[in-house]
Parts: C-alpha cells; structure tokens; sequence
C-alpha cells in the first residue's frame, strides 16, 4: 500500500513511470547480488578447508576434519601414512589408529591438545563404510579417559605402552595404564558390538587402578538377520549406514545408553539392557570431566578376534583383500531429540498448536516462544554449510528480487492487492532452536506462511 500511495503521489505520470523503473532495476540487481555473493563464500570456504588441512599434515598430524557441534579438530597418528582426511570424513588402511585433537602439533603428543567430548545428555553420530572390511578385522570408534592420570594425578605417558600413542589408557591396560572406556562400535562387515566398560572407583588425584575388562558387551550376532554383507539383512554392510548413540542423563549421571544402526530407513536398536545401573552411573565422573575420541583400524587371526565375530565368522583371517580401506565421515555431536533435550517438550507444543491454529499466528508465537535463543538454519560441517548457506541466501534473495519486479508491474494495476496476495505461492519455512551452547537441533515443526507475510 505505500508503495501504491507513493506511486499515485509523485505529481505526475512521468514521476511515476521513473519510480516503477527504479524499482524493476533494483528487482534485477538483487537477482545477481546473491550470485556473486555465494560464490565468494564459497571459495573462501574451500580455501579455508584446504589451508587448514595442508597446514596440519605431516609428523604425528593427519589433517583436519569437521565435527558438527565441535570446533575443527585435528588427528594425531603414530601411522600417518595410513590416515587421510578431507572435511568431514577420513579414510584408515588396516593397522592404523588416531585420536582427536583440538590443535595441530606435528612434532609432539601434548595432552592439553587432546579433544574432550562431554556428551551426557548428547548424541554422537558418524556414518560408517565397512564394505571392504571382513572377519577377524576390527575397527574401533570409543571412548576413553585419555590423558591418562598418575598417582599425583598429573598426565602420565606411560612406560609399557607398546604401539599406543603417549598418554593412552583403556579398559584392558593396553599399553599399561587403565581409564573407563565406552566402546561404541567395535565391528567389520559381519558384526557390530558396543560395550561399555566402567572401572572401579579412581583416587582423589583421578588414578584410575583397576577396570571391568569384559563390560557389558551387545552385539549383532544375537540378532539374526540384522546385519551383514547383502540385501536380506536389516543393514547392508555393503554399503554405508549411519551410526547414533544417546548418552542419557539425569541430574549429571548417565542413566542410559541408545545405540542406533540406521540404513534406508531401516533400524538396528541397542538399548544396552544388559547394562545395570551401577555400570553406567560409574561412568558419569569420567563422562562429565570428558573423554577422548579413538579410532583404530586392526585384527589378525580367528582365534585372537573370536570375541568378537564368532560363530558369525568362521576360520578368516584380516588382511589382504579382507582389509580393505575403511571411510567413517559426518560425525556430529548434538542434544538429544526425544529423550533429555530441552528441545522435545516445546516441539511437542508447538506441533499442536499447528492442528488447532492458523500457520500464521503458530509462526507468531514462536517468534515469541524462542525470545533469547537463537533461531538458526541446522548445518553440518563448515563446507557443507557454507554451500546450504550461500543456497538459501540466492534462494531467499532471488525470491525477492522477483518480488520487486512482480510489484513493480502488478501492484497498481487494476487488481486489488488482495487479488495479488492470492497469487502469491506458499512455501515452507523449518524453524531450529540452538541452545547458548551453539550445538543446534531439528526442530520438527512446519508451518505455512504467506509470503505476503512480514516475516525475518
């Protein structure tokens, strides 16, 4: 209407004609704008990615790699020529491991550099490729009390640790010092397990002297047909699948564990039943203070990895073509959706209220429902939003420039405006809430705007 009202009010046709031409040149620059814009964001994200990684390879460092929800982290190895990384995913060859860092160092292994992943009341999640990875090979995605403490309580290198990185400890002293440890995917094409290993009481100074070595150990070879190389399993190792784990807490203590195997739209729950109470509770201490993230790639002959894949596997052995490359990429850390997040309670609300009240004034009150949080796009890893990014900005501005020009032909033609509004298409708008911590969750709610809406 204003526009309209400037429109009827410059003095004279001419006035006029020279305001609607204004207007339709700004409608097409804005149809560029974004173009360029995007593509700068782009590039400069490429070039960050690549910087970053060229920057940290070479010695005891692998590269970079995007965890969502975390800063960008770094991999340490005592085999770098085994280790390679690109964004959000990386690749190991068979006999080879690394930790997760939080800086880059080449030369040493300090333990302040170690990432600390303080997931109660979180989920992790990363996407696997087992394909090439047969019987009597193992590859480990865990959780351990890494820097190992002395009995001073001050990091501890260890003496005896054999092939292990400086400052490592595990459930099972291998390289001679003990930590809790949560094993959330030990497993090749045939098998999958998930165990978690709680210790026995640590002193004061955080020294940790003796652990539960076998845990409560869950696997797919209790549950037929639910995993393997083919298409008649639940999960195809033949291809890649998703993996999700939700620490459950209450009041600062893990009460439960939620492992999820997801591929298609097909599930393989774990809900570690197996696991009493007092098991998980032993773990809150180490959980709260954070674990380090380890990743291992190894195996030799049946007998050794009988544990793990027997009577699944029979008399293999790992190595050659049974072990081949393995991809895990995408891992995220995020609140939990449906358990202990906040976010579960006023997504359940608001998907009410969108049955009972019209899309308009649903938006309205989750504008003011969310007053003091961030509402945000969800993105993933710094690359892949960058791209989804620079698309919703062309996107958002793209629709607007089109706006213009169609303003600037239609508006005060002889229809109405309210002729126009009804022209006008309807979209979908996803809304998310981020809590102060910055980690962002999906917020499953849809609610359909007119476009003639004044919306942000």
């Amino acid at each position: 209407p204003s526009i309209c009202f400037a429109h009827f009010h410059l003095g004279s046709p001419v006035s006029g004609r020279l305001f609607q031409g204004r207007l339709k040149f700004l409608g097409r620059a804005m149809l560029f704008l974004p173009l360029a814009v995007a593509l700068l964001q782009v590039a400069q994200a490429g070039f960050l990615t690549s910087a970053s990684s060229g920057e940290c390879v070479g010695g005891l460092a692998a590269g970079s790699l995007d965890i969502g929800g975390t800063p960008l982290a770094y991999l340490s190895t005592l085999q770098p020529g085994k280790i390679a990384s690109q964004g959000s995913a990386m690749t190991l060859q068979h006999n080879s491991g690394l930790s997760v860092m939080s800086a880059c160092d080449k030369h040493e292994w300090k333990p302040e550099n170690i990432m600390q992943f303080k997931l109660l009341g979180r989920t992790l999640r990363f996407t696997v490729d087992l394909s090439g990875v047969g019987c009597a090979c193992n590859v480990a995605f865990y959780l351990i009390g890494m820097p190992a403490k002395d009995l001073q309580g001050l990091p501890s290198r260890g003496t005896n640790r054999g092939e292990e990185p400086p400052y490592y400890c595990d459930a099972n002293q291998v390289g001679g010092q003990w930590c809790p440890e949560i094993d959330i995917m030990e497993a090749n094409n045939r098998v999958f397990s998930s165990t978690p290993h709680k210790c026995d009481a640590p002193t004061r100074h955080g020294h940790y002297k003796q652990c539960d070595r076998t845990g409560c150990f869950t696997s797919t070879k209790d549950m037929k047909r639910s995993y393997g190389p083919g298409s008649s399993y639940t999960v195809n190792t033949l291809a890649p699948f998703h993996v999700s784990t939700e620490f459950l807490e209450q009041d600062g203590t893990l009460i439960g564990l939620r492992t999820t195997l997801e591929q298609g739209g097909r599930h393989v729950f774990f809900d570690h039943s197996n696991c009493t109470k007092r098991d998980l509770a032993a773990l809150s201490s180490a959980m709260r203070d954070g674990m380090s993230l380890r990743i291992t790639y190894w195996g030799s002959d049946s007998q050794t990895m009988a544990w793990m894949d027997r009577p699944v596997c029979g008399w293999q052995y790992c190595g050659g073509l049974s072990a081949g490359d393995v991809v895990i990429s995408d891992i995220s850390v995020s609140n939990i959706i449906g358990g202990t997040s906040f976010v579960k309670p006023e997504a359940d609300a608001l998907q009410k209220e969108i049955d009972r009240k019209p899309p308009q004034d649903v938006y309205i009150d989750v504008l003011k429902r969310f007053s003091g949080k961030r509402l945000s796009i969800l993105l993933g890893s710094s690359m892949r939003g960058s791209f989804v990014l620079a698309a919703a900005f062309v996107c958002l501005a793209s629709f607007m420039g089109v706006a213009l020009l169609m303003v600037s032909r239609r508006l005060c033609s002889r229809h109405s405006l309210q002729d126009f509004e009804r022209q006008m298409p309807t979209g979908d708008v996803l809304l998310a809430a981020a809590p102060p911590s910055g980690t962002y969750d999906r917020l499953p709610l849809a609610a359909h705007l007119d476009h003639s809406e004044t919306f942000a």
